[in-house]
């Protein structure tokens, strides 16, 4: 999928046509038509409204991975159970198999190793292995609170900036360049 997709997905479970979905955002339908087209792009602040507006959780997903930099934004799970307890054993099991995977890196006898060049080339791609094993916590964690988002109407947005200020309170984030999780809330709740 891509974002102009997944922004005529959503028009179209709203049951709207262009002109209307067009009116909630304030742009025309000849506007709509060619974001949807692909002939123009969407822009950070359409897909914001859109996403305040409409609660379209997949839609902020898809924006995500047009950005190359961020590697650690997961694409959405098209194809898993949308029962989110079924999502939330799926993610149980992901949890336990990076623990697992955690555990092999620590026992691998190369926790002196600081650098590829003291690695055997067997080490370097059993590494490579468990830490796939461990990113695959990435989606799972990721869809699993879309999912819930999606069936309760929780707020993402909320669980990230919470997230967030407990990571600054205990000194995992120690930068102060980054968005207040409080502004970040209250902008949340526009």
């Amino acid at each position: 999928m891509c974002l102009a997709s997944e922004l005529k997905n959503v028009r179209e479970n709203l049951g709207m046509n262009q002109a209307e979905f067009g009116a909630i955002i304030g742009f025309g339908r000849t506007t709509i038509s060619n974001m949807e087209k692909k002939e123009k792009d969407i822009p950070d602040f359409v897909v914001e409204q859109v996403v305040k507006k409409t609660k379209s959780w997949k839609l902020a997903v898809e924006k995500c991975q047009e950005c190359r930099t961020n590697i650690f934004c997961a694409p959405y799970l098209d194809s898993a159970n949308d029962n989110p307890f079924s999502v939330l054993v799926k993610l149980k099991e992901e949890l336990s198999e990076a623990m697992d995977a955690v555990d092999e890196l620590l026992t691998m006898g190369i926790i002196n190793k600081t650098s590829r060049d003291d690695l055997t080339d067997r080490e370097f791609e059993k590494m490579g292995e468990l830490l796939e094993q461990v990113y695959d916590l990435s989606p799972a964690t990721q869809f699993t609170i879309l999912r819930f988002a999606e069936e309760y109407d929780l707020d993402p947005v909320r669980i990230r900036s919470r997230n967030k200020m407990k990571l600054e309170k205990n000194g995992a984030i120690k930068r102060k360049n980054s968005p207040a999780p409080t502004d970040e809330y209250k902008h949340s709740l526009i």
